[in-house]
């Protein structure tokens, strides 16, 4: 019977690694197919570090009486805080570091369910494991049992439901970030347009090719490209999820290509989509004007960032023309 019990385990256990296997070698298809596959830029180490302190210091006082003047006049305490706090950092930065993995490999909106699969074992399952390993080492080297002290059944299952929690943080983040700028199905149809086609000016192609690390992204230059600038010999292009990318094209070609959609030059090197400006103020300089970034892309600029988005007086009037008539 023993046996036979045995046998049900590991056909299960070789059951669900071949669908884990066959779902990831999908999703890794998948990310060769789409034309779509951005890695979302979540900026967020300030919240995580701050994250991993909160987490910390609750696990170290859960589920016993909170005695602050014995607790900070305690070295015994410190010494917890320290390592709950190396292992919540750990944790947190594995799930973000997994997470921009699966990202790149499996999208939440193309396979979902796929996703859901992968970010269950590596940004859950994984964190949680390493955790019980790292505090089974603590308590061993303090001659504890983890089980004897409680914190199998008090502590686990609140570090569970914070992993948890920071995963279902990454999901929505994800899905706010990339519900603005993600195609639909009207737009995916568009994508073969060519940047080299000869389309007059009220058909001008409105996707973009880039080539990174061996990938060919294609973005919807209008709901994807935040502004394209130059910065010696190379150009870039900032999207609206926070990422730049090296481009082999010239501002001149770009201006040609896709000004006259809701994008505009303001100066010699630098293109804006008319989508991050709020307005603009007038220039130190006599018929010159600075824009008003909309404050949801400030985050994704630096504090140089005043000078790139100067209009100079030769791109002015078009610039003013342009946004009033959006």
């Amino acid at each position: 019977m023993v046996c036979n019990g045995g046998r049900e385990i590991t056909n299960i256990l070789k059951t669900f690694f071949r669908k884990f296997i066959t779902s990831t070698i999908f999703c890794a298809h998948a990310k060769e197919n789409s034309i779509f596959m951005e890695t979302v830029s979540y900026k967020n180490r300030r919240l995580r570090v701050l994250s991993a302190a909160i987490a910390s210091i609750y696990i170290v006082f859960h589920g016993i009486p909170i005695d602050l003047l014995r607790a900070i006049t305690s070295p015994a305490f410190y010494i917890a805080v320290g390592v709950s706090f190396i292992i919540s950092l750990l944790l947190v930065t594995t799930v973000h570091v997994v997470t921009i993995w699966l990202d790149k490999r499996c999208s939440w909106r193309e396979r979902p369910f796929e996703r859901a699969g992968l970010q269950l074992i590596f940004a859950i399952l994984i964190p949680a494991m390493i955790d019980l390993l790292l505090v089974s080492v603590y308590f061993e080297a303090l001659g504890e049992s983890m089980v004897e002290n409680g914190f199998l059944l008090i502590d686990f299952p609140v570090i569970v439901c914070f992993i948890i929690f920071f995963n279902l943080y990454y999901l929505i983040h994800n899905l706010l970030l990339t519900e603005a700028h993600y195609p639909d199905d009207n737009s995916k149809q568009n994508t073969q347009v060519d940047f080299h086609g000869t389309k007059g000016k009220g058909t001008l192609p409105t996707t973009l090719n880039i080539h990174y690390n061996g990938q060919h992204l294609f973005f919807n230059v209008e709901n994807d490209i935040m502004f394209f600038h130059r910065e010696g010999k190379r150009v870039k292009a900032m999207t609206f999820h926070g990422n730049q990318y090296v481009i082999n094209h010239s501002i001149l070609e770009l201006e040609k290509r896709f000004t006259g959609l809701i994008l505009s030059r303001i100066n010699r090197s630098t293109i804006v989509n008319y989508k991050m400006v709020k307005g603009y103020n007038a220039g130190t300089k006599r018929d010159t004007a600075h824009i008003i970034i909309r404050p949801a892309y400030l985050p994704f600029l630096d504090d140089s960032h005043d000078d790139i988005f100067l209009v100079t007086k030769e791109f002015l009037n078009s610039f003013k023309a342009g946004l009033e008539e959006l």
